[in-house]
């Protein structure tokens, strides 16, 4: 059964809840939340749910951010701003449910032709100076604006998205909502670093200047598109903040001399000298040469048809194969190849079950019973409660039954994850699996657990390479043992032995395995040569940490004495 959680009421009176949506693939990540493809089961409507969980908005001093960023978006409205149709929360995160827009990140449009048309830099440069102006005139600066947080819908325009690091500006010498945002929870070094301007990396930037960052990233995404790379591009993060203040950047002989001009000026170090922070807003901008000279001329420009999409190259032209369990540089914050697209299927959807034991010994707070919805976390966290490994293990709950309610997110503090008796898992598709018993019967006939192993703690926490692509199984033995599984929960891809356990055909090392905690939900496995990046929202890194330490000190005791 359900809990039955507080409904919220949207548009025509009706009541939506979070049991009311299938979830689908992973669309994005960033480093404070997931998007995930929905539909809702009744209408049939489909969704990009904005996952934001309540423990590391906490953690990191960002409650007010999210609750402006709710309050921006439910104020915004403009077709080339993402549209939120509600919110929902339940105990552990905050759910924004916004329009899914299924063409793909402007930047892999980018990536796909190298260096842009002149065409397609002028008409996508002046859909984002039109989004702009919007902005202005409601006093929002984005502050994070690049070619990552620029989608496509299926007709071919841009809509803006990810208002985490927004903030509303004052009027000068206004103590606004911006001045109090930046010391109330929205950072004041807000940003990404190959389009953040001088002043945010000398801490001088102002307030009621916020809208010049803006100003500085168009002119960086202008120069992108024109030349295929960013204007401050570098081997590190550092050399490119160095090239930023140095102002160190110079065009191609080939580079067109309006949008030169235009990007120069954009790229002026002192943000009060940009075209568009004065009392006209960005009309200097739309009448730039660039854009033809006048503002007729980029109506004009405005009303045209949007230029051709680059199609995604077909599976297994794209190079060489990587290893998936390798920490190569990916920018996990960007899963553009994986954003579903025009004619795409949502690639995780219909997926294979992970099961989850029952636990007639586990109870909430409260009693009650309640099953894991649809929109269950997609880690999938277990732990088995009985057996030898239990007590020496120490006792770790299931985390994977959540709680839908609705409402105003402000409820930002999340009570102890604990989890009621007889949870069953769903997949992130609804698709129901495999029973507890079921599984480990099958993992045995597979001789992937030896004789009477049992599962102390497991969940589908190994991050691949690729976002959309489904997170792989990590299982912890009472043997002890370590195992890494294909995303289905089933083929045995790694088998970790820890020092003096038995080992199986299959070990891959005797290594002592050890956790590096990256952040509350992140670490790295190292063991057997090998690194695996890991993420469990659910129970956290700590609990891997101390499931480890209890099992290698078991070890430890129990080892013969020479």
């Amino acid at each position: 059964m359900h809990c039955a959680g507080h409904a919220t009421v949207v548009a025509g009176g009706t009541q939506a809840r979070l049991t009311d949506l299938e979830f689908g693939s992973l669309l994005g990540e960033g480093a404070f939340a997931r998007v995930l493809h929905a539909q809702d089961r009744f209408s049939g409507k489909e969704y990009a749910v904005k996952i934001v969980e309540k423990r590391q908005v906490q953690a990191q001093g960002r409650k007010n951010s999210v609750l402006v960023e709710k309050a921006m978006l439910s104020s915004l409205d403009h077709p080339g701003i993402v549209s939120l149709h509600y919110a929902l929360q339940d105990d552990w995160s905050l759910y924004f449910v916004l329009e899914l827009v299924t063409g793909g990140e402007l930047s892999r449009q980018i990536a796909r032709l190298g260096v842009c048309p002149l065409h397609f830099a002028t008409y996508y440069t002046a859909e984002i100076v039109a989004i702009l102006s919007y902005l202005r005139v409601r006093r929002v600066a984005h502050r994070d604006l690049k070619p990552e947080n620029l989608l496509l819908t299926g007709q071919g325009h841009l809509k803006l998205v990810d208002f985490d690091a927004a903030v509303f500006v004052p009027e000068e010498g206004g103590e606004g909502d911006a001045a109090a945002g930046c010391s109330a929870g929205q950072p004041s070094f807000a940003g990404t670093s190959l389009y953040l301007p001088p002043e945010v990396l000398q801490g001088t930037a102002r307030p009621e200047e916020a809208f010049a960052l803006d100003l500085w990233a168009l002119g960086c995404m202008l120069f992108l598109m024109l030349t295929g790379e960013t204007p401050f591009q570098a081997p590190s993060e550092y050399l490119a903040f160095q090239r930023i203040l140095r102002g160190d950047y110079s065009f191609p002989g080939d580079f067109h001399p309006a949008a030169r001009g235009l990007v120069a000026a954009l790229l002026a170090p002192r943000p009060d000298a940009r075209p568009g922070l004065g009392p006209d807003g960005l009309a200097e901008v739309e009448c730039h040469a660039f854009f033809g000279g006048s503002r007729a001329d980029f109506a004009e420009l405005r009303h045209r048809e949007p230029p051709p999409r680059v199609e995604r190259p077909a599976v297994g032209t794209a190079g060489p194969p990587t290893r998936e369990d390798s920490l190569e540089s990916f920018n996990f914050a960007s899963s553009a190849e994986c954003t579903p697209e025009v004619g795409h299927r949502f690639l995780t959807r219909g997926s294979t079950a992970l099961p989850v034991a029952n636990s007639p010994s586990d109870t909430d707070p409260g009693g009650a019973r309640s099953d894991a919805p649809a929109g269950a976390s997609p880690s999938g966290c277990i732990a088995r409660p009985d057996g030898p490994a239990a007590a020496a293990l120490g006792p770790v709950k299931l985390a994977c039954a959540q709680r839908d309610a609705g409402g105003d997110p402000a409820a930002m503090a999340p009570p102890q994850r604990t989890a009621p008796p007889e949870a069953s898992w769903h997949t992130l598709a609804s698709t129901p699996g495999p029973s507890w018993q079921q599984w480990l019967r099958e993992l045995a006939e597979r001789r992937t657990l030896l004789g009477g192993e049992g599962v102390a703690l497991c969940g589908r926490v190994v991050r691949r390479r690729l976002p959309c692509l489904r997170p792989r199984v990590l299982i912890l033995t009472d043997l002890p043992r370590l195992l890494v599984l294909d995303g289905s929960g089933v083929g045995l891809l790694h088998d970790i032995g820890l020092k003096g356990a038995a080992s199986t055909p299959f070990a891959s090392g005797s290594g002592e395995p050890s956790i590096a905690v990256r952040s509350s939900v992140d670490f790295v496995l190292s063991a057997a040569g090998k690194r695996f990046r890991c993420c469990d929202v659910d129970l956290g890194a700590e609990a891997w940490v101390t499931a480890l330490k209890r099992a290698q000190a078991r070890m430890l005791q129990h080892r013969p004495v020479s």
